[in-house]
């Protein structure tokens, strides 16, 4: 058994494979609802705006997919979709359903278990950190032949991979085990 604070490290990589917390539920429940927040926010407002020579085009997350979509490419819009919203979106909303009943007194452990491991199976394939990395190297580039400004989603996408590190580094998924079958 841990003592409050104290950490579990793999002997070989060093690793932390658990932590006692008394918080990690409740910092990881506030995580994933800044998570799924930011999403919609990245999703509804403008992500940047392009200009040069007077014309001026203003671009949206969905407006990104939805130009692969009519330039023809329907595997790399669904891959994209999928990987930067869908799968974060669900992630998210299942740690918050999880974390909420494993915080409870009844946390109806058969559904609550399925939907964990769920979340924890979606974990490696949600890609904004990834999104945004390319992104961010696109305008380096693209900033020395146009004026760009950037839109609330950008900033939106940037508080998301920081909510998306927090949760990852504060959640303990034992304690949530733990909450789970309590």
């Amino acid at each position: 058994m841990l003592a409050e604070g104290e950490r579990s490290r793999c002997g070989r990589c060093g690793t932390v494979i658990a932590r006692r917390d008394s918080r990690s539920l409740e910092n990881a429940l506030a995580a994933a609802v800044a998570t799924l927040i930011l999403l919609i926010v990245s999703l509804s407002f403008p992500f940047l705006t392009v200009e040069r020579a007077g014309l001026s085009n203003r671009i949206s997350v969905l407006d990104a997919v939805w130009s692969l979509w009519t330039a023809g490419m329907p595997i790399v819009t669904a891959a994209c979709f999928l990987l930067i919203f869908a799968a974060p979106v669900l992630r998210a909303v299942l740690l918050i359903i999880v974390l909420h009943r494993a915080r409870g007194p009844d946390p109806s452990q058969g559904v609550s278990t399925r939907l964990f491991r769920l979340a924890r199976a979606l974990e490696p394939w949600g890609m904004a950190e990834i999104f945004l990395i390319g992104v961010i190297v696109s305008l380096v580039k693209v900033g020395k032949l146009a004026d760009i400004s950037i839109g609330p989603a950008f900033w939106g996408m940037c508080g998301l991979v920081g909510a998306l590190t927090f949760a990852q580094a504060t959640q303990c998924t034992h304690t949530t085990w733990k909450g789970l079958r309590s």
